[in-house]
């Protein structure tokens, strides 16, 4: 099941569904811890993600809606729950 749920992960990022991708190779890993390619995937997914939403977050804290901005950081923060810039601007929000 793990060898599945990886091969559908990828196709799903070839497709360009990321979070969806993401939710594939998290339950491969979950059949197999030591499946190597999902793991390596999910990490370099996990983390352009978490960028994305970091980004996405200032755009909103520059525009002023503090709101958004924070739903995008805590977004960002599901997928590298150790992404110290998205830690600090949800500090300096709250």
């Amino acid at each position: 099941l793990s060898e599945q749920y990886y091969k559908s992960g990828y196709e799903l990022f070839q497709k360009n569904k990321f979070e969806d991708s993401v939710l594939e190779y998290r339950k491969a890993l979950q059949y197999n811890p030591e499946n190597v390619s999902a793991k390596v995937e999910l990490e370099r997914l996990s983390g352009n993600l978490s960028q994305h939403y970091y980004e996405l977050g200032m755009n909103y804290y520059t525009r002023g809606d503090t709101e958004k901005a924070k739903d995008m950081f805590k977004k960002s923060l599901s997928y590298k729950s150790n992404k110290e810039e998205s830690i600090r601007a949800l500090e300096r929000i709250r």
